[in-house]
């Protein structure tokens, strides 16, 4: 089923939209639809979500605390590159 999702998805960056979608979904099926759909229309919305959980919506911070901003922006590298490495684990 989650094959078949994904080989119907026709946009760019495919295989990081599929990744950004299984982080975003958190094994939830119908989750994993809504943000396909999602990505199909605007698939860089998905991967702010999946990506930058922590930054995406903190408009303005990167001018008004450019540090606060790259803690944030690290935090988040650390956070997907760990649940990367326990996908790739499993």
């Amino acid at each position: 089923m989650v094959l078949a999702m994904f080989a119907a998805y026709s946009g760019p960056e495919p295989d990081r939209v599929k990744l950004g979608v299984l982080k975003a979904a958190d094994c939830n099926i119908e989750k994993m639809r809504s943000l396909l759909a999602l990505a199909e229309d605007d698939w860089r919305e998905l991967l702010c979500e999946a990506e930058y959980p922590l930054s995406s919506r903190k408009w303005g911070l990167k001018d008004k605390a450019p540090e606060k901003h790259e803690a944030l922006l690290a935090k988040e590298q650390e956070q997907y590159e760990q649940w990367l490495q326990s996908v790739l684990a499993t």
